[in-house]
């Protein structure tokens, strides 16, 4: 699925204690993913992916990133650049609200890249005690090559199961043209200041029953 290097990315990052939503300026953070994914009827596919990070200043980070996949035959690699600006801090008793912004690329075994996808869209968070947190999404997506728009949106609820070093996260997402998707993840602190690591599972509803296993590792400098 297109984006999915990007946002799948993203989840790694704790909203716990993270009142910007976004590094800080002159901070950067890299992650890598590995990913095993099931469904019906098909052969299993696997991804690999990386992505960088950085605080640019003016309350916004860019990400770049580049991910693999493929079933043991055919292939493609997908680029993603993407954006997020926060417009309201969260605070004590307050949301934060954010806009994220971005495009995505694809490149066949053996073909050209050419731009598959592009979105924007506004992203809530509110932290109503230090052990919880919320988070929602609701935006918009254009998908070049089938000539569709989509919505797109995520709800999401973080748990510090160990003070700084287990937290639990549920996150049910999808848009308006497929089924939507309930990943569970845990995640680890390395080191809470800068490296941690998550295992997800997720399960996309639908006669494929797709499934997906996820492992992921976040290092900031």
């Amino acid at each position: 699925a297109a984006l999915a290097c990007m946002h799948a990315a993203h989840a790694e990052r704790s909203t716990l204690g993270d009142a910007a939503d976004v590094v800080e300026a002159g901070d950067c953070e890299i992650e890598t993913t590995v990913s095993r994914q099931t469904a019906r009827g098909t052969r299993p596919e696997q991804e690999k992916s990386i992505q960088l990070a950085c605080g640019v200043g003016f309350m916004t980070e860019v990400t770049v990133g580049v991910a693999r996949r493929g079933d043991g035959g055919a292939s493609e690699s997908e680029f993603g650049l993407e954006g997020k600006t926060t417009l309201r801090s969260r605070t004590d008793g307050r949301a934060g609200w954010a806009l994220a912004y971005g495009v995505t690329g694809l490149r066949a075994q053996r073909g050209a890249w050419r731009v598959s996808e592009h979105f924007v869209a506004v992203e809530a968070s509110y932290q109503p005690s230090p052990d919880w947190a919320t988070e929602a999404m609701l935006g918009t997506s254009r998908h070049r090559a089938l000539r569709h728009d989509s919505t797109i949106w995520l709800l999401a609820l973080e748990r510090a199961l160990i003070a700084d070093q287990l937290e639990g996260r549920a996150e049910l997402s999808g848009d308006d043209r497929n089924h939507p998707k309930l990943e569970l993840s845990l995640r680890f602190a390395i080191k809470p200041e800068n490296a941690s690591l998550r295992l997800a599972y997720a399960i996309k509803a639908g006669p494929q029953r797709e499934r997906q296993v996820r492992l992921g590792l976040i290092f900031g400098f």
